[in-house]
């Protein structure tokens, strides 16, 4: 009846890179790199037992598209809702994420992008809703590695189009920082990890209204967008002979007793364990809500909990991971889901064709993530570690 909602673009099962799908998102302790900046600030000076030298990299890239092989296409987890209003069910979803780790010695930048893009059908009118999450940041490794604090900034930029009148409803944008931390005693087969983000809150222009009220194409619009705080804290624990922590030498400093990755026992079985919590936010309203023009958000404070199990029964050739987790219900008239997943990576060959970098294994990998209602498949090149 008017404006005074916000909207919402918060998506609930976890979409982000292949490794922490397939692995359900219960990396907040163990990831490192560019696939750690959507669980843990301070993965960007977290090296992998191959990073010894002063100057490291990764980069990695990955498609997939959520909903795809499911009736509803439930991303958002309406249930019953989405039965009952099938036509407003998100339609030819695309998730891409893509970015780019650098070491500099303890400390370490990444660059993280998520992308998603979809449409929701509203009546004869098709609106299509482009989101885009961004990571940047840098940490700073002490006590040889040990200790890892991290900081930066969560960028999210937004539109709802209408299709078939090829015009903006929306655009949207705004960032907040988050800061982090992660706990890996050398020679201790754990981890601890903890990161928190602030709520990112941003006013529209809605510019001239009509009768008090600001609407396009028949769509009365939000006054704002509302991101909630979110604290992720995760845990993980390793068994066999491949060692979790390894203290780091810079080189920099003088010698190093040298070790060589390839001689060290690869056999591991690595459990993992993490909590997502997300903020309350009153007033708001999903994708969901603003095409079919009623207030659906939850005012409540909702928990995630992840686990997962990554092991490499053949060393230096396979990884095998599964895990679970339990979608939070962030709309009303829904209930908490939960998600089984899966992810296979293979290395492929060593890659040696850069003269200004050193060369790398080149992985492949493929993961799912299944739920009633969704299924999310993808897959792509990786860097092996």
């Amino acid at each position: 009846k008017d404006n005074r909602y916000n909207l919402e673009l918060v998506f609930s099962p976890v979409l982000a890179s292949g490794r922490d799908t397939a692995l359900a998102g219960a990396t907040v302790a163990l990831t490192d790199g560019v696939g750690g900046a959507e669980r843990s600030a301070a993965s960007p000076a977290m090296r992998a037992h191959s990073q010894r030298d002063w100057f490291a990299w990764d980069a990695d890239a990955s498609i997939s598209f959520p909903g795809l092989l499911s009736d509803s296409g439930d991303v958002l987890n309406a249930g019953g809702r989405a039965a009952r209003e099938s036509s407003l069910a998100a339609q030819g979803w695309v998730h891409a994420s893509a970015g780019v780790n650098l070491q500099f010695g303890a400390f370490g930048l990444t660059h993280s992008t998520q992308w998603d893009s979809f449409s929701v059908q509203r009546g004869e009118a098709r609106l299509l809703v482009n989101f885009g999450r961004h990571s940047e940041l840098v940490a700073y490794s002490l006590m040889r590695g040990q200790l890892i604090l991290g900081a930066g900034v969560r960028i999210l930029a937004a539109s709802v189009l209408s299709v078939d009148g090829a015009s903006t409803l929306l655009s949207l944008g705004g960032a907040a920082p988050e800061i982090g931390a992660t706990w890996m005693p050398t020679n201790q087969p754990y981890r601890l990890s903890a990161t928190a983000r602030a709520p990112i809150a941003l006013n529209i222009d809605l510019g001239a209204r009509s009768g008090n009220v600001a609407e396009s194409k028949s769509l009365i619009l939000p006054e704002g967008i509302r991101q909630p705080w979110e604290v992720d804290f995760g845990m993980a624990y390793q068994l066999g002979p491949h060692p979790m922590n390894i203290g780091w030498d810079n080189p920099h400093d003088g010698p190093v007793t040298p070790i060589d990755p390839a001689k060290l026992a690869r056999t591991h079985a690595t459990m993992m364990l993490s909590v997502r919590v997300l903020g309350s936010n009153a007033e708001a309203v999903s994708v969901l809500g603003f095409a079919e023009q009623v207030k659906d958000g939850s005012a409540s404070v909702t928990f995630a909990p992840h686990l997962a199990l990554e092991t490499e029964p053949w060393s230096n050739v396979v990884k095998i991971r599964t895990g679970t987790y339990l979608e939070p219900a962030r709309l009303l008239g829904s209930t908490p889901r939960p998600h089984f997943t899966a992810g296979l990576e293979t290395r492929l060959a060593y890659i040696d064709i850069f003269s200004f970098l050193k060369g790398f294994d080149l992985g492949l990998q493929a993961y799912i993530d299944t739920a009633p209602r969704y299924t999310n498949i993808g897959g792509f090149f990786t860097v092996w570690k």
